[in-house]
């Protein structure tokens, strides 16, 4: 009897089911979604002629300022309409970018503030849409803000271009049979859309042919003169219906785009930033200690070699082969490098840092010594910027010049103070730059600068050393 040995047979494989996929939500507008449609395009309207075209005399001054309240008005009442929670950080940049437009305007400092003024102003009202719709990063202003400013630039506005088209067509359904009752609708439909093109296509053909003109006499002139196209002529040209239907797109993207951004699922979210900022937080103090100490020793060796030029503006004597203006823009730009790269140091420390700064005595008190340096720059460039504005008075270069400045000194002592006691740095820091521009606009810059004019003479050789250069 041979020995078989028994195999048992494998069960058969068992086929893994693919995952199911999440079902695709269906696209869905509400009538509010459509209502806020349309108000935007009013907003495009608006913007186009307020802003990009300008008004004419007497409200040509105002045009911006009416724009916004245009805007206010719009991103409030589709907020109410969608039923969107309010919020404080909302109420803020309502107010500012309000305050910008509104004391820019009254004190006439849009020439003293320049293109800087425009930008602050239009990353103000991006900020209020964001934060109204609820589609800011953050609840409240922190360091995610620049993400901000793109997404509000470029990422929602153009990732949801045509979506007013979408909205509005949704739900419209053309029937495959019309009756016979509802035919008149379809004729008086015709004849409004052939009255438009019949009124223009009259007024240039009596325009283009003076024997046609005659012919028509009194009603020729008065249809060419007085016809709809032809008094809507200067809203509704061809380039201004191009600018309307991109900014349409633009600012309804903006709106949808924020409303929505809760339930996109492929956006990148602000716990995911924040919880990769902690995987990454590992390094220990030591590592950053050791830099900041050197970077600190730097400084030192740097001042002290440099005794005399930093000090020239305190005493008013300029160093050799330097003119006043290359005095104040060289320390200038020194304080706005130095500030930067001090600032970036310590941001990098307290988002690598393994138990963040406050916990290393001595990567705390060290960048506290980066932050005293950046008060020290901020006193040498505003005695040589005080130097450059005693010899040649104010311009609007100088102005802004004068507000960063005290933007960096006070960002510096924030930063110390977080240093000793944690709080939300970002948002006061952002909030406190803000409010310090509305009331660089509500100042009347415009006046002191005609009052104060630049000296044309040279009364001392020894404060004016070389050519003088009047422009900064």
């Amino acid at each position: 009897m041979s020995d078989v040995s028994s195999t048992k047979k494998a069960p058969p494989a068992v086929l893994q089911q693919p995952a199911a996929q999440p079902a695709k939500k269906k696209f869905f507008a509400s009538k509010q979604e459509k209502i806020s449609s349309l108000l935007f395009l009013g907003v495009s309207v608006a913007y186009v002629k307020f802003v990009l075209f300008g008004l004419s005399y007497p409200f040509a001054e105002w045009s911006m300022v009416l724009f916004l309240f245009v805007f206010f008005a719009v991103v409030e009442i589709s907020a109410r309409l969608c039923k969107v929670a309010f919020s404080k950080e909302s109420a803020f940049w309502a107010v500012a970018m309000l305050a910008i437009a509104v004391g820019t305007t009254m004190q006439n400092n849009e020439w003293v503030l320049g293109a800087y003024g425009w930008i602050l102003l239009h990353l103000t009202a991006a900020q209020f849409a964001l934060t109204r719709l609820g589609g800011a990063a953050e609840s409240k202003a922190g360091s995610l803000i620049p993400f901000d400013f793109v997404r509000a630039w470029f990422i929602l506005p153009f990732s949801n271009f045509l979506r007013n088209i979408q909205v509005l067509c949704y739900g419209i359904k053309l029937p495959r049979k019309f009756s016979r009752s509802k035919e008149w609708l379809w004729v008086a439909m015709g004849l409004l859309l052939a009255l438009p093109l019949l009124l223009w296509s009259f007024s240039t053909l009596v325009q283009a042919d003076k024997i046609f003109e005659h012919t028509m006499g009194r009603w020729g002139y008065w249809l060419s003169q007085w016809s709809p196209l032809e008094m809507l002529s200067q809203w509704f040209d061809f380039y201004s219906l191009v600018l309307y239907g991109f900014f349409w797109c633009w600012f309804y993207g903006l709106f949808y785009g924020a409303f929505h951004s809760k339930e996109n699922t492929n956006r990148l979210k602000t716990q995911e930033i924040y919880s990769f900022l902690e995987k990454i937080r590992q390094f220990p103090g030591k590592v950053f200690a050791i830099p900041v100490v050197l970077l600190a020793a730097l400084y030192l060796l740097f001042f002290v070699s440099q005794l005399q030029y930093f000090t020239g503006g305190f005493l008013g004597v300029l160093p050799q082969k330097y003119t006043v203006a290359e005095y104040a823009r060289q320390g200038f730009f020194e304080l706005l490098r130095i500030a930067s790269v001090n600032l970036g140091v310590l941001v990098v420390c307290q988002k690598l840092a393994r138990n963040g700064m406050e916990n290393s005595r001595v990567l705390r008190w060290f960048a506290m010594v980066l932050m005293a340096c950046n008060l020290l720059f901020v006193a040498i460039a505003s005695s040589k910027l005080g130097l450059y504005i005693s010899c040649f008075g104010l311009t609007p270069k100088r102005v802004l010049a004068a507000y960063a400045i005290v933007v960096v000194a006070l960002w510096s002592v924030l930063a110390m103070v977080r240093l000793l006691r944690p709080f939300r740095v970002a948002e006061v820091a952002i909030h406190l730059a803000a409010l310090l521009f509305c009331l660089l606009c509500w100042l009347p810059w415009n006046q002191w600068i005609q009052e104060n004019p630049r000296h044309s003479t040279v009364e001392s050789t020894e404060i004016y050393y070389g050519q003088i250069d009047p422009n900064f």
